[in-house]
């Protein structure tokens, strides 16, 4: 079940109940009627509530549309009262900028910095007295010449790669052989590099520690000063940058002390010790820069100076300046900041008036000439489903400065509404689409005129779509040229800057480009709605599907007679006015179900017929069959329903005569023969593009096998086959007007004289007597137009 039924949206099924009574049934019939009202009412108040809702706030500027760069075109505008005079956007944001460029970065001091680097600096010599103290063993093994001295050897680089102590090899060199000579007497203690190095660390950390160490590289930073925060004692104070030191720094200073209190070799050691054990002990807190931040950008003053009362803000036929614009945008928050409630209920009212009647507007239409779309929910909630989420998009994005009103796609809604209904719900659409979204964005004349007329010609081009390309490059290229020449004209005759207008002409071209989501936004409908588009039925109309193939595969003689059936049936709708496209699909598919026994239908028999074998009751269920085989068919290849009901209703409850015929001939006296056992199931068609296919089929059919046809055979058989189908009543559920039927039978003659030309022969009452130059006019224009078609 889809999620439409299960709210009762879905299409009725007719109830199989022949015994219910009348008056049961029409209480149903009001009771579902009911239904429907609350259903409609439901979903025209929530579409007007919900743009209703996202209405934007009233604004008190004085004038409703106006630019920068335009001449000022109201009367003289003069400050009612005095009221602060607000700072530009731009000078907000530079204001912001030189905030965020100027405030220092926050630091944490660590206190236990130097207490962590002592650690480190214990474990560092910890690490490297078991590597001492096995070079010393293995050099006395060896200056011994002992036989333990490649064990001493091995035990002493396995003790110095567990150590873990990352200096290089050189450094290794220099503590080495300064320890041996120590050890061995060669050096005095204190010219032990261990100890000296030691000593100069701790003096050097100590020294880099005062001063601060910072964990970020200054060029990174931008700025002058930091902020130091010591949480211990609960103190803030603000250093420059050239009085600390970040960790290259530090490193560069402690290079320049060692240097200078130690030897060459062993001040690179130290400085590759430094290396192992340094830590920064001033930390950077983004959290609290953050925070220091915020409080000083909320801090900012949003007014600069006043504008006095009486003060001649602008006159008329001034082109509004940038600083003009300002003071009258700040009289505007000025004047919303003390109006009353009254005044701004007063507003809203006015605007929901205008919305409201816009949209009963609509309303009415679809009530009065489109009671298909009134009449059933689902329709009726697809219509309103697709206008609602182009206004309530619109109304969302007003606040937002920086988007523009242009860039909402408003022609989506009304083209999509022209390809599922017709052109002119989607005109009603855009003109109401336009007027909601022209009171939502100021009142905007120049958008109302841009969007109807863009909207318009938009519809226009979906109107009779045949090829893809029509969609994808033609409507939105239509569109884009449309608003585009509007804004230029408005541009022109209002003097206004060219700047504004390649803004909006780019902002433009987006919405063109968004026209483009109106496809899969199709095909979400369909899905849903379960309706049929003319995308749907392009799709169709290719005779390379599966199904198609396989009919001509299984049926090439049905195959044929769908073609020629189709371009009968597609003529004749377009001659009149109904839905060619559909009709042309609907008579491709309607005998889909012929597959199922291909062998019983003269147009794919080549010898003998295997009606022969059977009983005439027999051979109209089979022939009768393949009505309720191709339904069977249709459903298990998801055709849409619209092109299921084509094979439904294409023979109507016509009697299938030859067979009955000969059921009467071969019947005994006591044998009864029943009429409905030789008539198709029906139901009869209901629309104007199914009598066009009824009628279509069966003189397709008739007039191939008719032998030398001829113009006047050719015409009294459309004749005969279409009264005797009206005398049938299987045209009684169809809207065909009388000079309809007439056109379509006009019709039919011209393309079937085209299409027999060769074969045809003009009427001979006497064999001397020759066909008039009036009759062979006739016939070669009827030939001409039958090649055309």
């Amino acid at each position: 079940m889809s999620i439409l039924e299960k709210i009762g949206l879905g299409r009725k099924k007719p109830k199989n109940s022949p015994n219910i009574g009348k008056k049961k049934q029409q209480k149903e019939d009001e009771d579902q009627a009911r239904k429907n009202w609350y259903l409609r009412a439901l979903i025209f108040i929530v579409f007007l509530g919900s743009i209703l809702a996202m209405l934007p706030r009233t604004s008190f500027l004085p004038v409703a549309s106006y630019s920068v760069g335009e001449p000022w075109k109201a009367d003289d505008l003069v400050a009612p009262f005095t009221f602060s005079l607000q700072k530009t956007t731009a000078e907000l944001s530079e204001e912001r900028e030189e905030i965020r460029r100027n405030t220092p970065p926050v630091f944490h001091v660590n206190n236990h910095a130097s207490m962590l680097i002592e650690a480190r600096i214990d474990s560092l010599y910890r690490g490297m007295q078991p590597v001492l103290d096995n070079y010393i063993q293995w050099q006395r093994a060896k200056e011994e010449e002992s036989s333990s001295a490649p064990n001493d050897s091995v035990r002493y680089i396995q003790e110095r790669n567990y150590s873990g102590i990352d200096i290089d090899e050189r450094a290794w060199n220099t503590i080495l052989s300064n320890h041996l000579a120590v050890t061995e007497g060669e050096e005095p203690e204190n010219n032990l590099y261990t100890e000296q190095i030691r000593n100069q660390l701790q003096e050097v950390i100590r020294e880099l520690l005062a001063e601060g160490i910072i964990d970020r590289n200054k060029e990174g930073l931008g700025q002058n000063e930091i902020t130091v925060r010591n949480l211990r004692e609960r103190t803030e104070r603000t250093i420059n940058l050239a009085n600390t030191r970040d960790v290259p720094e530090a490193r560069d200073f402690a290079h320049f002390i060692l240097s200078r209190s130690l030897a060459s070799d062993a001040s690179r050691a130290a400085l590759q010790m430094l290396d192992i054990v340094l830590i920064p002990n001033w930390e950077y807190s983004e959290s609290d820069t953050e925070a220091q931040l915020e409080e000083t950008l909320e801090s900012i003053s949003t007014t600069r100076g006043a504008v006095e009362q009486g003060q001649v803000i602008i006159r008329q036929g001034d082109v509004v300046t940038v600083e003009q614009d300002n003071m009258i945008r700040s009289l505007a928050e000025a004047r919303a900041v003390t109006a009353s409630q009254f005044e701004r209920y007063t507003r809203f009212t006015g605007e929901a008036l205008v919305i409201v009647f816009a949209t009963l507007l609509f309303l009415f239409y679809i009530y009065l000439y489109r009671k298909t779309i009134f009449n059933k929910p689902s329709s009726f909630l697809l219509v309103f489903l697709a206008m609602g989420i182009i206004a309530v998009l619109s109304a969302w994005i007003y606040p937002y400065e920086s988007i523009s009103s242009y860039l909402i796609p408003i022609a989506i809604a009304p083209i999509i509404l022209t390809i599922i209904f017709d052109s002119r719900v989607g005109l009603m659409a855009a003109l109401t689409l336009a007027i909601v979204t022209g009171v939502i964005h100021d009142n905007n004349f120049e958008y109302l005129v841009a969007t109807i007329t863009a909207c318009t010609l938009g519809v226009f081009s979906v109107r009779d779509i045949k090829k893809r390309y029509q969609f994808f490059f033609f409507t939105p290229g239509i569109i884009f040229a449309t608003y585009a020449l509007i804004l230029t004209g408005f541009a022109l005759a209002r003097f206004s800057g060219w700047e504004q207008l390649g803004v909006n002409v780019l902002h433009v071209f987006v919405n063109s480009v968004f026209i483009l989501f109106t496809y899969p936004l199709i095909m979400i409908f369909e899905k849903v709605f379960k309706v049929t588009t003319d995308f749907t039925l392009l799709e169709l109309a290719d005779t390379n599907l599966p199904l198609m193939k396989d009919l001509m595969n299984n049926a090439p003689g049905t195959f044929h007679h769908s073609l020629q059936v189709a371009n009968l049936a597609e003529s004749a709708a377009s001659e009149i006015g109904a839905n060619a496209l559909l009709c042309r699909v609907g008579a491709m598919y309607h005998d889909i179900g012929k597959m199922e026994k291909p062998g019983y239908f003269i147009e794919n028999q080549n010898a003998g017929n295997d009606h022969d074998k059977l009983k005439p009751r027999m051979s109209a269920l089979v022939i009768k069959a393949h009505v309720s085989d191709g339904i069977k068919m249709a459903e298990e290849h998801d055709l849409p329903e619209k092109i299921t009901s084509f094979i439904a209703t294409h023979h109507g409850t016509s009697l299938i005569k030859y067979f009955h015929k000969r059921a009467l001939d071969n019947a005994g006296e006591e044998e009864e023969v029943e009429e409905k056992d030789f008539r198709y199931d029906g139901p009869i068609p209901f629309t104007q593009e199914q009598g066009i296919l009824l009628l279509a089929d069966g003189i397709e059919a008739a007039s191939r096998a008719m032998k030398d046809p001829t113009y006047n055979k050719l015409e009294t058989l459309i004749n005969k086959m279409v009264e005797d189908h009206i005398n049938d009543g299987q045209l009684s559920n169809c809207p065909l007007t009388f000079r309809q039927i007439q056109i379509i039978k006009s019709t039919f003659l011209n393309i079937l004289v085209g299409v027999y030309h060769t074969r045809i022969e003009y009427p001979e009452d006497k064999k001397d007597k020759k066909p008039t130059k009036d009759q062979k006019k006739d016939v070669n224009k009827a030939i001409e137009k039958g090649k055309s078609l």
